[in-house]
C-alpha cells in the first residue's frame, strides 16, 4: 500500500508548491499538485489519494488473486519443465521440490514469498546438514525459476560446473 510523500517545496521560481512523490513499477514518480497558497493540506492530501488509488487497487487485486506456490509449481512450472527434463531428472527434481519447497511454502501465495524469505529457507536447509546434491538443485531452482525469469540459465560456469557467483 503506497502513501507517497507529500511535501511543500519551492519550485524553480521560488514559489511554494505541493509535491507528491511515490514509486510505481520500481521507478520514482513525482507530481506537483498545486500552489501552496491556493491549496490546503487537506486538499493536497485528497489529491494524493486520488492519484495513488488506482496504483493501490492494482496491488491489492494482484495480491488477492495470487495463486498458492503449490498451484503455480504444479500447473505451470512442472508442466513446462517436464517437456525439457529427462525422466530421471523429473523424478528426482519432483521429489526435491515437493519435500523441500512445497511442504513448507506450498500453501503461501506466490506474490508474498520474498527473496529474503527464500534465502532464509535455503539457509535452514543447509544448516540441517542436507547433502550437497539436495541443496544445490534446490538453491538453483529457487533462484533461477521463481525469482529470475523462469529458467534463464547463467552463461559462465566455474570449473566445478556451478554458475559463477552462485549465491542467492
Amino acid at each position: 500500500m503506497q502513501n507517497g510523500s507529500l511535501k511543500v517545496i519551492k519550485d524553480r521560481r521560488g514559489v511554494k508548491v505541493w509535491r507528491l512523490q511515490w514509486r510505481e513499477s520500481g521507478r520514482g514518480r513525482t507530481r506537483i499538485l498545486g500552489h501552496y497558497a491556493d491549496m490546503s493540506r487537506a486538499e493536497a492530501d485528497t489529491e494524493r489519494k486520488k492519484i495513488l488509488a488506482p496504483l493501490n487497487a492494482r496491488v491489492e487485486a494482484a495480491t488477492a488473486v495470487s495463486a498458492p506456490l503449490r498451484r503455480y509449481v504444479e500447473d505451470e512450472y512442472l508442466t513446462l519443465k517436464s517437456r525439457i527434463w529427462k525422466d530421471s531428472t523429473r523424478g528426482t527434481t519432483d521429489h526435491i521440490i515437493e519435500t523441500h519447497i512445497l511442504r513448507e511454502l506450498g500453501h503461501r501465495p506466490l506474490s508474498l514469498i520474498t527473496r529474503k524469505e527464500l534465502q532464509a529457507h535455503l539457509d535452514t536447509k543447509a544448516a540441517a546438514q542436507l547433502s550437497q546434491s539436495c541443496c544445490w538443485p534446490h538453491q538453483m531452482a529457487t533462484r533461477r525459476d521463481f525469482q529470475n525469469g523462469h529458467g534463464r540459465r547463467p552463461h559462465h560456469r566455474e570449473s566445478n560446473g556451478r554458475p559463477c557467483g552462485a549465491e542467492l
